[in-house]
């Protein structure tokens, strides 16, 4: 580890704590890797925000994509729903399985005075002023 590493440096170095980097953006992304980013997370925001930071390098990516996709109607025209099938399609990308529902979680049964000991802490534990 050299003397004038950068504190994420450091820390992907000296501890078990994985960087993830919370961008879209390629040269914080370089980065990070250099830092020992091990993945990077995005989402509308973050990627709206890298597109108008450097739109002239986003411009052309995404002209490109466009190019590549069928035009059998406008895209501003369609729902999320049929551009995000519209896009798989075009793409080749099969639908995963739906994600598993969460099981919530079981309910303990209490008995009444426990059920209005639990809805009223002052009865189960004194007031403290507090100066």
């Amino acid at each position: 580890m050299s003397d004038n590493a950068s504190p994420l440096q450091t820390m992907t170095q000296t501890t078990t704590t994985a960087l993830w980097n919370d961008s879209a953006d390629p040269r914080e992304l370089a980065q990070s890797i250099e830092w020992g980013a091990v993945g990077a997370t995005c989402n509308p925001v973050i990627a709206v925000t890298c597109v108008k930071a450097d739109l002239p390098r986003w411009s052309d990516r995404m002209r490109e994509i466009a190019a590549e996709l069928p035009h059998e109607r406008a895209i501003h025209d369609m729902k999320k729903e049929e551009l995000v099938a519209f896009i798989r399609e075009a793409r080749g990308i099969k639908e995963s399985a739906p994600a598993a529902k969460k099981k919530h979680p079981v309910k303990i049964r209490m008995a009444k005075p426990a059920l209005k000991a639990r809805k009223r802490p002052s009865r189960w534990m004194p007031s403290v002023p507090i100066e």
